[in-house]
């Protein structure tokens, strides 16, 4: 297979193709690790309290039983198309950048086979910051609706409702909300691909074609360390999304002792804002608040779309041959 070598364009088409099914599978998994990572000051209640809020959420579990007994098994799938799309849409920026900046790289660098630690990373996160100024307005309202489920399940904005919601409150910007902390971001998909490619070359010798087990395997340890690294980052990128929070706040009457909770809405522009908010609420622990549903669906995912990527690349690689030798006349059908 190494005499075939696929352009930009075709890698980019692959790499989206294998993201979408791969996020098809786990679906569930990014709709509660959006919900938990947009609650705030979960300290003002209980563990109890909140098992019996039907609209808090404890853990992943917990927030998958409250949205089936409320809105059924489609409760799991709100937003998909847009989150579908965005995911799509992001992989194939993605790919298709990371192909062109690794051309433009050994064009200019031939003599280096084998590329250090630190220009994968560099490559990854040139790739990824392109590839987020084109895909932003996507991502944006796939948080948006994600995070805006209605109480009956029916009444929920469509795509272009959501957008034209976000540009009517915040212009046309609204929609690149979040750039800057996405910018910051590249760091998480050129740690992953930077750690693949790395691992790849180490434990494997730069085998061209790896295993459906070693692809899922190095996916996997790879997305692991950069989620852990960046959460902080990714947690904030939800808040700003989201624009509007309901927060939360427990006050205890001095005098009588009675409890009550005041919920005021509270906007977010900054990720230094929402850190520090999270920060002086919820702890330092707080950082990394839906860090077990964001490492699974995030962990599963890239697992996923390393392996299908991989496979994907192959059969497209056999169908290119096999073109060529009808064209031949050495294949007859």
């Amino acid at each position: 297979m190494s005499n075939v070598n696929l352009s930009p364009l075709e890698k980019a088409a692959i790499g989206s193709l294998a993201s979408v099914v791969a996020n098809t599978v786990v679906y569930p998994l990014d709709i509660t690790k959006t919900l938990i990572q947009s609650q705030q000051n979960l300290k003002a209640y209980t563990l109890k309290e909140i098992k019996e809020n039907p609209n808090l959420y404890a853990d992943s579990i917990d927030c998958l039983k409250k949205l089936f007994v409320k809105h059924g098994l489609h409760g799991w799938y709100f937003g998909i198309v847009p989150s579908l799309c965005s995911t799509a849409a992001s992989n194939f920026a993605y790919f298709f950048w990371y192909a062109i900046v690794h051309k433009i790289y050994e064009t200019r660098n031939p003599k280096n086979k084998v590329k250090s630690t630190l220009v994968e990373l560099s490559l990854g996160a040139v790739a990824a910051a392109l590839s987020q100024v084109f895909i932003m307005p996507v991502s944006t309202i796939s948080t948006k609706q994600q995070t805006e489920i209605s109480e009956d399940g029916k009444d929920n904005p469509s795509f272009l409702d959501t957008a034209r919601k976000i540009v009517g409150r915040d212009g046309i910007t609204g929609l690149w909300s979040g750039l800057k902390v996405s910018l910051v971001l590249t760091s998480n998909p050129s740690i992953t691909y930077g750690t693949f490619a790395r691992l790849r070359s180490l434990l494997f010798n730069g085998k061209q074609n790896l295993s459906v087990a070693q692809s899922f395997s190095l996916g996997v340890l790879s997305k692991l360390l950069a989620t852990v690294v960046t959460m902080p980052l990714i947690l904030s990128k939800v808040m700003i999304q989201k624009k509007t929070t309901v927060v939360t706040e427990k006050i205890v009457d001095p005098t009588t002792g009675e409890t009550r909770y005041v919920k005021t809405q509270r906007n977010f522009n900054t990720f230094q804002e929402c850190l520090w908010y999270v920060y002086n609420t919820d702890g330092v622990l707080g950082l990394w608040k839906g860090l077990m549903p964001q490492i699974s669906k995030a962990v599963i995912v890239q697992g996923f779309l390393f392996m299908f990527k991989e496979q994907l690349e192959a059969l497209f690689i056999r169908l290119i041959k096999l073109i060529r030798l009808r064209k031949k006349g050495r294949v007859v059908v």
